[in-house]
This record gives structure tokens, sequence and C-alpha cells, in this order.
């Protein structure tokens, strides 16, 4: 389990919202006590360490699933797809013009909010929320706002 915290804290942990990170200790610390709870019943009580080792089974999984696969398939392959959706969107929209993509540095934001900066407003970021609408074709790419 210390082995999936590690990989959490680095790779996925400062890229996400602090409640899901909460959120995310306290299904680890949950289940480290079931764990410990495991370990401690005598295993002549076997209802009660069968209870603790199915519990211990759903909340690991339900954990792994959350906290883990999910964030991480948002971060590395959906975040990357929607960067260059929305970088091909510009191409056909602004060909003579350059710009820099990024994700928004505010953990309060949208995984899905991207900032982009054109080489010639330099002082203007424009915001484009790329929700799965917008992925999926319901609503056309527009800017959703801009900050100076």
């Amino acid at each position: 389990m210390g082995v999936l915290l590690v990989f959490y804290h680095h790779y996925i942990g400062t890229q996400v919202n602090h409640i899901e990170r909460v959120f995310t200790y306290a299904t680890a610390g949950i289940s480290a006590v079931l764990f410990a709870g495991m370990v401690l019943i005598p295993s002549e009580k076997k209802v009660l360490l069968g209870a603790f080792v199915s519990i211990f089974i759903i909340v690991l999984a339900a954990g792994i699933t959350f906290w883990g696969i999910r964030p991480y398939t948002i971060l590395y392959a959906e975040v990357p797809e929607r960067i260059d959706m929305l970088d091909a969107h510009l191409e056909e929209t602004y060909p003579e013009r350059n710009w820099e993509i990024r994700q928004s540095p505010a953990p309060s934001d949208s995984l899905y909010l991207l900032l982009v900066t054109f080489e010639d407003e330099p002082e203007i970021t424009h915001h484009y929320h790329m929700s799965d609408d917008v992925v999926e074709g319901e609503r056309e790419i527009r800017s959703t706002g801009r900050s100076w």
C-alpha cells in the first residue's frame, strides 16, 4: 500500500484538487486500519476475520479505482487528447498565429480548463473548457473567458 501512496503522491496528487487528496489518504487510512484488524484478529474468529477481509478488499479496490486509475487516466490520457483537439482547432481557426497551451495551475479549476496564450498578445490568456460535450461534438470549441 505504501508503494501505491508514493505513486499517487508523485504522479497524481500534485495535480488534483485538495479534497480528492483528502479522500485518497482517508481511504488509505481506512484500508490500513482494516489490514491491522485482519492481522490482530485471532484465526478462531473466522466470521469476523472474513468480514474484515471482505471489507478490506472492497475498500482497497474502490480506492485504487476512484483515486488511482480514474485520475491517472484523466491526467495522462484524456487531458493530452483534449490539448491535441484544441491545438487542431486553433491551427484551423488561426493558421497565421502561434500559441502556447497549458492547464490551469489553480487546484480548484477543472482539469479540463486549458489556457491559451497567443504569441502576439502575451498579456491575455484565453480560457477553453474542454468538457465531455466538446469532445463528443455536442458543443463547439470556443473560448469561455480570458484574463489579463
